[in-house]
């Protein structure tokens, strides 16, 4: 395993053969530097990119490498700020307010209120949207749980 470039932005990210060599496709077809690739359990390729990248990025691109590494792609944007990384989870739905509540115990739990009508693109079909966003607040955040209202 190598340790990615997302050293410097603070994390202590660690990637495996097949995570470099998505990253590499990622950069490849879109320009963009991607900071990690997480393929999730439902077979998804997750990409956290770096701040301000994600907008450079070409719909046709995610396209076509979709078709190459034949799985569907998601384009997240890295915040260090972890409410702000939050509403870039859950996008496209429209995030009204983002709150963070520190627990007695010491865990830490994000409340998110969405439109009422984009409630569903927050939470996902079978919750995948609302398990990914709370699998990566975990893992670049540390925030324990997140819910979606």
């Amino acid at each position: 395993m190598k340790k990615s470039n997302a050293s410097q932005e603070g994390l202590k990210v660690r990637l495996t053969g097949e995570d470099m060599k998505h990253i590499s496709l990622f950069e490849g077809f879109t320009g963009a530097a991607a900071i990690d690739c997480i393929v999730d359990g439902e077979n998804e390729a997750i990409f956290i990119v770096s701040p301000g990248e994600g907008g450079k990025i070409r719909y046709s691109a995610i396209r076509r490498l979709e078709q190459m590494i034949k799985k569907p792609v998601v384009v997240i944007e890295y915040s260090e700020d972890p409410l702000q990384f939050i509403r870039n989870s859950l996008s496209p739905a429209k995030v009204l307010e983002v709150k963070m509540v520190e627990h007695p115990d010491g865990k830490r739990t994000a409340s998110v209120t969405v439109s009422a009508s984009d409630r569903g693109k927050a939470i996902g079909r079978g919750g995948r949207v609302a398990q990914r966003t709370r699998a990566l607040a975990k893992r670049y955040h540390g925030i324990d749980n997140v819910h979606i209202m």
